[in-house]
């Protein structure tokens, strides 16, 4: 387990990977006013420490990955007006995620949406309509419910099987 809550706030941050397991999400983090890619992957939080809630309001962030069991609890929630500027998510290998909600007023300004490996996720957890930038839909190994319910949403570009995040790939 990791423990970054020492680590002083490093303010000029503007890419920021966290492998490994966490026992609560640093304090710092919702501070990086500059970050703008986040990778967080195997931490293990649960509801009690729910990256999102100290990720919404991040000013440049445009591109969020949750990977490899980075959360293990069973439902995110994206709040009425969180992410206004995030362009690309993903939200791959989160083998107990079975609900996502997300409100009419979030990811205003997402193009690209990634979903990898949620076996338990039987739906499409976004109204469509709402992501109106909304360019590409790409999934990979999800249920054979959640594949039946991505028809509904004629028109969108979903392209099955690609990958959809390096952890902490070089840009």
């Amino acid at each position: 387990m990791i423990e970054l809550q020492q680590i002083l706030k490093p303010s000029m941050l503007q890419k920021l990977c966290l492998q490994g397991k966490l026992l609560k999400f640093p304090e710092w983090v919702p501070y990086l006013n500059r970050l703008s890619k986040f990778v967080l992957s195997g931490s293990k939080l649960t509801n009690e420490y729910d990256p999102f809630n100290s990720l919404k309001n991040l000013p440049k962030l445009v591109l969020l990955c949750i990977i490899n069991e980075a959360y293990v609890g069973e439902s995110l929630n994206f709040e009425d007006g969180a992410f206004e500027d995030l362009k690309e998510l993903v939200l791959g290998s989160l083998n107990g995620l079975s609900s996502i909600t997300a409100h009419s007023t979030t990811l205003r300004s997402l193009k690209k949406l990634w979903l990898r490996d949620i076996p338990q996720l039987k739906i499409l957890p976004f109204s469509i309509q709402h992501l109106k930038k909304l360019k590409n839909l790409n999934y990979q190994n999800m249920s054979p419910e959640f594949k039946m319910s991505i028809a509904s949403y004629k028109g969108q570009e979903c392209k099955p099987g690609h990958q959809a995040c390096a952890p902490c790939r070089n840009e």
